[in-house]
Protein backbone atom coordinates (compact mmCIF):
# COMPACT_ATOMS: atom_id res chain seq x y z
CA UNK A 1 0.00 0.00 0.00
CA UNK A 2 1.05 3.89 -0.75
CA UNK A 3 -0.37 6.96 0.08
CA UNK A 4 -0.08 10.22 -1.74
CA UNK A 5 -0.86 14.08 -0.27
CA UNK A 6 -3.36 15.78 -1.87
CA UNK A 7 -2.94 19.60 -1.56
CA UNK A 8 -5.59 21.18 -3.59
CA UNK A 9 -9.02 21.16 -4.12
CA UNK A 10 -8.67 20.30 -7.80
CA UNK A 11 -6.76 17.37 -6.74
CA UNK A 12 -9.52 16.52 -4.39
CA UNK A 13 -12.00 16.86 -7.04
CA UNK A 14 -9.97 14.64 -9.60
CA UNK A 15 -10.66 11.59 -7.37
CA UNK A 16 -14.33 12.04 -6.77
CA UNK A 17 -15.56 8.75 -8.83
CA UNK A 18 -12.68 6.86 -6.86
CA UNK A 19 -14.09 8.42 -3.80
CA UNK A 20 -17.87 7.54 -4.36
CA UNK A 21 -16.88 3.96 -5.45
CA UNK A 22 -14.96 3.91 -1.78
CA UNK A 23 -18.16 5.41 -0.01
CA UNK A 24 -20.54 2.68 -1.88
CA UNK A 25 -18.40 -0.15 -0.71
CA UNK A 26 -17.51 1.01 3.24
CA UNK A 27 -18.62 -0.32 6.58
CA UNK A 28 -17.77 2.84 8.70
CA UNK A 29 -19.14 5.38 6.62
CA UNK A 30 -22.56 7.68 7.29
CA UNK A 31 -23.73 10.77 5.21
CA UNK A 32 -21.42 13.19 6.39
CA UNK A 33 -18.84 11.37 4.46
CA UNK A 34 -20.35 11.28 1.06
CA UNK A 35 -18.84 12.83 -2.22
CA UNK A 36 -21.71 15.41 -1.99
CA UNK A 37 -21.03 16.34 1.23
CA UNK A 38 -17.47 17.12 0.92
CA UNK A 39 -17.66 18.52 -2.47
CA UNK A 40 -20.33 21.12 -1.21
CA UNK A 41 -18.22 22.05 1.91
CA UNK A 42 -15.27 22.85 -0.66
CA UNK A 43 -17.35 24.93 -2.05
CA UNK A 44 -19.22 27.04 0.25
CA UNK A 45 -17.18 26.57 3.79
CA UNK A 46 -13.62 25.58 3.04
CA UNK A 47 -11.35 28.57 5.35
CA UNK A 48 -9.61 30.71 3.08
CA UNK A 49 -6.54 30.27 4.61
CA UNK A 50 -6.74 26.23 4.81
CA UNK A 51 -4.33 24.21 3.99
CA UNK A 52 -5.90 20.94 1.70
CA UNK A 53 -4.15 17.87 3.62
CA UNK A 54 -5.59 14.93 1.84
CA UNK A 55 -4.44 11.77 2.08
CA UNK A 56 -4.94 8.70 -0.18
CA UNK A 57 -4.22 5.46 0.26
CA UNK A 58 -3.66 3.22 -3.42
CA UNK A 59 -3.16 -0.46 -3.74
CA UNK A 60 -1.97 -2.19 -6.70
CA UNK A 61 -2.84 1.23 -8.48
CA UNK A 62 -6.23 1.71 -7.23
CA UNK A 63 -7.40 3.92 -4.62
CA UNK A 64 -8.42 1.93 -1.32
CA UNK A 65 -8.38 3.93 1.20
CA UNK A 66 -8.97 8.42 1.94
CA UNK A 67 -8.05 10.55 5.48
CA UNK A 68 -9.92 14.02 4.41
CA UNK A 69 -7.69 16.29 6.02
CA UNK A 70 -6.85 19.97 6.47
CA UNK A 71 -4.44 22.61 8.34
CA UNK A 72 -6.02 25.76 9.82
CA UNK A 73 -5.04 28.06 12.33
CA UNK A 74 -6.84 29.04 15.49
CA UNK A 75 -5.99 30.27 19.11
CA UNK A 76 -5.59 26.85 21.24
CA UNK A 77 -5.49 27.48 25.21
CA UNK A 78 -3.90 31.11 24.45
CA UNK A 79 -1.84 31.00 21.85
CA UNK A 80 -2.39 30.45 18.03
CA UNK A 81 -1.99 27.09 16.27
CA UNK A 82 -2.03 25.23 13.16
CA UNK A 83 -4.12 22.26 14.00
CA UNK A 84 -4.08 19.17 11.84
CA UNK A 85 -8.21 18.18 11.83
CA UNK A 86 -10.85 16.81 9.31
CA UNK A 87 -11.43 18.53 5.88
CA UNK A 88 -15.09 19.23 7.34
CA UNK A 89 -15.02 20.33 10.79
CA UNK A 90 -18.13 21.93 10.82
CA UNK A 91 -22.05 20.48 9.50
CA UNK A 92 -20.97 17.23 10.38
CA UNK A 93 -21.71 14.60 13.61
CA UNK A 94 -19.76 11.96 12.39
CA UNK A 95 -16.68 12.09 10.71
CA UNK A 96 -13.67 9.49 10.14
CA UNK A 97 -11.45 8.34 7.71
CA UNK A 98 -12.89 5.88 4.71
CA UNK A 99 -11.73 3.17 3.30
CA UNK A 100 -13.33 0.32 1.25
CA UNK A 101 -14.23 -2.84 3.25
CA UNK A 102 -11.20 -5.19 1.76
CA UNK A 103 -8.61 -3.06 3.28
CA UNK A 104 -6.59 -3.94 6.28
CA UNK A 105 -7.13 -1.29 8.54
CA UNK A 106 -4.09 -1.26 10.61
CA UNK A 107 -1.82 -1.07 7.71
CA UNK A 108 -3.91 1.66 6.23
CA UNK A 109 -3.86 3.69 9.28
CA UNK A 110 -0.20 3.03 9.74
CA UNK A 111 1.09 4.52 6.59
CA UNK A 112 -1.64 7.46 6.90
CA UNK A 113 0.48 8.26 10.23
CA UNK A 114 3.69 7.71 8.37
CA UNK A 115 2.36 10.72 5.83
CA UNK A 116 1.57 12.84 8.46
CA UNK A 117 4.64 12.67 10.72
CA UNK A 118 6.63 13.16 7.93
CA UNK A 119 4.56 16.96 7.77
CA UNK A 120 4.76 17.25 11.27
CA UNK A 121 6.43 20.61 11.32
CA UNK A 122 3.40 21.78 9.30
CA UNK A 123 1.37 21.08 12.25
CA UNK A 124 1.32 21.79 16.09
CA UNK A 125 -1.84 19.52 17.05
CA UNK A 126 -3.74 16.61 15.85
CA UNK A 127 -7.50 17.38 16.49
CA UNK A 128 -9.81 14.57 15.30
CA UNK A 129 -13.59 15.28 16.32
CA UNK A 130 -16.31 13.32 15.80
CA UNK A 131 -14.97 9.94 15.92
CA UNK A 132 -17.50 7.43 16.76
CA UNK A 133 -17.74 4.08 18.32
CA UNK A 134 -19.50 2.40 15.75
CA UNK A 135 -16.51 2.31 13.65
CA UNK A 136 -13.79 -0.11 13.50
CA UNK A 137 -11.07 1.94 13.13
CA UNK A 138 -11.73 4.86 16.21
CA UNK A 139 -10.56 2.17 18.84
CA UNK A 140 -7.36 1.59 16.84
CA UNK A 141 -6.33 5.02 16.08
CA UNK A 142 -4.76 5.84 19.14
CA UNK A 143 -2.90 2.99 19.53
CA UNK A 144 -1.04 3.16 15.78
CA UNK A 145 -0.34 6.96 16.65
CA UNK A 146 1.90 5.38 19.57
CA UNK A 147 3.21 2.64 17.18
CA UNK A 148 4.28 5.39 14.75
CA UNK A 149 6.11 7.66 17.66
CA UNK A 150 3.62 9.77 18.31
CA UNK A 151 3.00 9.25 21.38
CA UNK A 152 1.74 12.27 22.96
CA UNK A 153 -2.11 11.54 22.01
CA UNK A 154 -4.96 11.40 23.83
CA UNK A 155 -8.52 9.47 22.91
CA UNK A 156 -11.15 10.82 25.03
CA UNK A 157 -15.03 10.86 25.03
CA UNK A 158 -17.14 13.45 24.31
CA UNK A 159 -21.02 13.25 23.40
CA UNK A 160 -23.34 10.23 23.33
CA UNK A 161 -25.02 9.38 19.91
CA UNK A 162 -28.60 7.53 20.92
CA UNK A 163 -30.16 5.84 18.44
CA UNK A 164 -33.49 2.94 18.29
CA UNK A 165 -34.17 0.32 16.12
CA UNK A 166 -37.56 0.30 15.29
CA UNK A 167 -39.81 -3.06 15.08
CA UNK A 168 -42.79 -2.29 15.40
CA UNK A 169 -44.08 1.53 14.89
CA UNK A 170 -46.29 0.81 18.29
CA UNK A 171 -43.47 -0.82 19.81
CA UNK A 172 -40.21 1.58 19.91
CA UNK A 173 -41.78 3.48 23.10
CA UNK A 174 -42.53 2.48 26.17
CA UNK A 175 -46.40 2.68 26.30
CA UNK A 176 -47.04 6.24 28.18
CA UNK A 177 -44.80 8.26 25.70
CA UNK A 178 -46.92 6.90 22.74
CA UNK A 179 -49.91 7.76 25.00
CA UNK A 180 -48.73 11.06 25.32
CA UNK A 181 -48.08 11.79 21.86
CA UNK A 182 -51.52 10.47 20.98
CA UNK A 183 -53.05 12.90 23.04
CA UNK A 184 -51.04 15.63 21.92
CA UNK A 185 -52.40 15.06 18.45
CA UNK A 186 -56.05 15.03 19.34
CA UNK A 187 -55.07 18.09 21.57
CA UNK A 188 -53.80 19.65 17.65
CA UNK A 189 -56.99 17.72 16.12
CA UNK A 190 -59.60 20.28 17.67
CA UNK A 191 -57.91 23.35 17.27
CA UNK A 192 -57.94 22.89 13.30
CA UNK A 193 -57.08 20.87 10.44
CA UNK A 194 -54.02 18.91 11.00
CA UNK A 195 -51.70 18.17 7.99
CA UNK A 196 -48.64 15.92 8.24
CA UNK A 197 -46.22 16.92 4.90
CA UNK A 198 -43.59 14.01 5.14
CA UNK A 199 -40.30 13.57 2.53
CA UNK A 200 -41.78 16.42 1.01
CA UNK A 201 -39.18 18.51 -1.71
CA UNK A 202 -37.98 21.76 0.14
CA UNK A 203 -39.46 24.79 -1.49
CA UNK A 204 -38.41 28.05 -0.60
CA UNK A 205 -41.55 29.15 1.72
CA UNK A 206 -41.19 26.07 3.60
CA UNK A 207 -37.26 26.63 4.14
CA UNK A 208 -37.71 30.33 4.83
CA UNK A 209 -40.79 29.07 7.53
CA UNK A 210 -38.09 26.24 9.16
CA UNK A 211 -35.33 28.69 9.52
CA UNK A 212 -37.46 31.33 11.12
CA UNK A 213 -38.51 28.84 13.46
CA UNK A 214 -34.84 27.12 14.38
CA UNK A 215 -33.72 31.11 14.95
CA UNK A 216 -36.37 31.99 17.25
CA UNK A 217 -35.48 28.84 19.02
CA UNK A 218 -31.57 29.38 18.44
CA UNK A 219 -30.87 32.77 17.94
CA UNK A 220 -26.97 32.48 17.75
CA UNK A 221 -26.75 28.85 16.07
CA UNK A 222 -24.62 28.47 13.21
CA UNK A 223 -27.71 26.46 10.97
CA UNK A 224 -28.91 30.07 10.09
CA UNK A 225 -25.76 31.91 9.31
CA UNK A 226 -25.41 32.96 5.59
CA UNK A 227 -21.95 30.46 5.30
CA UNK A 228 -24.26 27.47 6.54
CA UNK A 229 -27.55 28.52 4.85
CA UNK A 230 -25.58 28.61 1.50
CA UNK A 231 -23.76 25.01 2.12
CA UNK A 232 -27.34 23.81 2.99
CA UNK A 233 -29.25 25.43 0.20
CA UNK A 234 -26.85 24.24 -1.82
CA UNK A 235 -26.72 20.59 -0.79
CA UNK A 236 -30.38 20.00 -1.00
CA UNK A 237 -30.24 21.66 -4.71
CA UNK A 238 -28.07 19.13 -6.02
CA UNK A 239 -29.67 16.31 -7.75
CA UNK A 240 -27.24 13.91 -6.63
CA UNK A 241 -28.03 14.19 -3.25
CA UNK A 242 -31.92 14.75 -3.79
CA UNK A 243 -32.82 11.01 -2.17
CA UNK A 244 -30.90 11.69 0.66
CA UNK A 245 -32.59 14.85 2.14
CA UNK A 246 -34.98 14.00 4.38
CA UNK A 247 -37.47 17.01 4.74
CA UNK A 248 -41.03 17.24 6.94
CA UNK A 249 -43.33 19.18 8.70
CA UNK A 250 -46.48 20.02 10.17
CA UNK A 251 -49.09 22.36 9.32
CA UNK A 252 -52.43 23.38 11.74
CA UNK A 253 -54.97 25.15 9.85
CA UNK A 254 -51.89 25.77 7.00
CA UNK A 255 -49.39 27.53 9.62
CA UNK A 256 -46.71 26.06 9.84
CA UNK A 257 -45.76 24.56 13.22
CA UNK A 258 -43.02 22.23 13.18
CA UNK A 259 -40.56 20.49 11.03
CA UNK A 260 -37.29 17.93 10.04
CA UNK A 261 -34.24 18.71 8.09
CA UNK A 262 -32.18 15.55 7.55
CA UNK A 263 -30.87 12.66 5.81
CA UNK A 264 -32.00 9.10 4.83
CA UNK A 265 -29.73 6.09 3.69
CA UNK A 266 -30.93 2.88 2.63
CA UNK A 267 -30.37 1.66 6.90
CA UNK A 268 -31.25 4.40 9.04
CA UNK A 269 -33.07 8.26 9.17
CA UNK A 270 -30.16 11.04 10.65
CA UNK A 271 -32.49 13.29 12.81
CA UNK A 272 -30.42 16.21 12.19
CA UNK A 273 -32.07 20.01 12.66
CA UNK A 274 -35.98 19.92 14.21
CA UNK A 275 -37.33 23.06 15.16
CA UNK A 276 -41.29 23.97 16.27
CA UNK A 277 -43.52 26.56 17.05
CA UNK A 278 -42.58 27.54 20.46
CA UNK A 279 -46.59 28.42 20.97
CA UNK A 280 -47.21 24.66 20.57
CA UNK A 281 -44.83 23.46 22.83
CA UNK A 282 -47.12 22.44 25.39
CA UNK A 283 -48.46 19.86 22.49
CA UNK A 284 -45.58 18.31 21.78
CA UNK A 285 -45.85 19.37 18.26
CA UNK A 286 -41.94 17.82 17.19
CA UNK A 287 -42.66 15.04 18.99
CA UNK A 288 -45.92 14.62 16.80
CA UNK A 289 -44.03 14.88 13.55
CA UNK A 290 -40.80 12.97 14.58
CA UNK A 291 -44.20 9.68 15.28
CA UNK A 292 -45.10 10.09 11.84
CA UNK A 293 -41.92 10.48 10.47
CA UNK A 294 -40.84 7.32 12.36
CA UNK A 295 -44.17 5.48 10.86
CA UNK A 296 -43.56 6.21 7.72
CA UNK A 297 -39.67 5.36 6.90
CA UNK A 298 -40.71 2.07 8.88
CA UNK A 299 -43.08 1.42 6.27
CA UNK A 300 -40.39 1.80 3.59
CA UNK A 301 -38.01 -0.47 5.94
CA UNK A 302 -35.66 2.26 7.10
CA UNK A 303 -35.77 0.82 10.56
CA UNK A 304 -32.68 2.88 12.30
CA UNK A 305 -33.48 6.93 13.32
CA UNK A 306 -30.39 8.12 14.54
CA UNK A 307 -30.65 10.87 16.88
CA UNK A 308 -27.31 11.73 16.72
CA UNK A 309 -24.82 13.55 18.48
CA UNK A 310 -26.35 15.24 21.84
CA UNK A 311 -27.91 13.84 25.22
CA UNK A 312 -30.66 15.94 25.52
CA UNK A 313 -33.39 14.18 27.85
CA UNK A 314 -36.12 12.82 24.69
CA UNK A 315 -33.89 10.72 23.09
CA UNK A 316 -32.96 8.61 25.49
CA UNK A 317 -37.17 8.44 26.31
CA UNK A 318 -37.05 6.95 22.45
CA UNK A 319 -33.54 5.36 22.73
CA UNK A 320 -33.07 1.45 22.23
CA UNK A 321 -29.12 1.77 22.06
CA UNK A 322 -26.49 4.50 22.00
CA UNK A 323 -23.10 5.25 20.78
CA UNK A 324 -20.44 7.42 21.66
CA UNK A 325 -18.23 10.25 20.26
CA UNK A 326 -14.63 10.28 20.96
CA UNK A 327 -12.08 13.15 20.19
CA UNK A 328 -8.45 11.97 19.65
CA UNK A 329 -5.96 15.10 20.38
CA UNK A 330 -2.09 14.54 19.34
CA UNK A 331 0.78 16.95 19.76
CA UNK A 332 3.49 14.53 18.30
CA UNK A 333 6.35 15.44 20.12
CA UNK A 334 6.10 19.09 20.29
CA UNK A 335 6.03 21.57 23.38
CA UNK A 336 5.53 21.29 26.65
CA UNK A 337 2.52 23.82 25.92
CA UNK A 338 1.23 21.76 23.49
CA UNK A 339 0.98 18.42 25.50
CA UNK A 340 -0.18 20.25 28.82
CA UNK A 341 -3.32 21.55 26.66
CA UNK A 342 -4.63 18.63 25.14
CA UNK A 343 -4.43 17.14 28.77
CA UNK A 344 -5.76 20.13 30.58
CA UNK A 345 -8.01 21.88 28.06
CA UNK A 346 -9.13 19.12 25.50
CA UNK A 347 -9.68 16.57 28.38
CA UNK A 348 -11.80 18.81 30.94
CA UNK A 349 -12.96 21.72 28.66
CA UNK A 350 -16.73 19.89 28.02
CA UNK A 351 -16.93 20.35 31.85
CA UNK A 352 -19.66 22.35 32.40
CA UNK A 353 -17.66 24.72 35.65
CA UNK A 354 -14.48 24.59 33.63
CA UNK A 355 -15.90 25.36 30.10
CA UNK A 356 -17.55 28.31 31.66
CA UNK A 357 -14.20 29.37 33.17
CA UNK A 358 -12.70 28.80 29.69
CA UNK A 359 -15.05 30.69 27.66
CA UNK A 360 -14.88 34.01 29.89
CA UNK A 361 -11.10 33.85 30.08
CA UNK A 362 -11.58 33.67 26.11
CA UNK A 363 -14.05 36.20 26.22
CA UNK A 364 -16.61 34.14 24.04
CA UNK A 365 -20.16 33.24 24.87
Amino acid sequence: MKVRLLSSIREIEEISPEWRAIFKESNDKSVFSCWEWMKTYLDCMIGEDDEIFCIVAEDKGEVVGIAPLKIKTEIRGFLKKRILTFLVSETVDYMNFLYNSNVNVVTFLKKIIEMIKDHQAKWDFIELKGLSSANQSTFLLSAAFSRGKLEKNIMCSDVATPYFYIRDPEDFLVRKVIQDIKRCQRKLETQGKLEFHINETITQPCWDNFCKLHKIVHPKGNFTKESSQKFYRKLFENPQFTESIEFSYLTLDDEFIAGHFGFIDEQKIYYYVPTYNQDYRNLGVGLVLLKRIVEHYHAKNINILDMLRGDEAYKFKWATHSNYNYNFYCTGNGSLYNYLYIMVFATFRNNPLIGDIYRKIRGTS
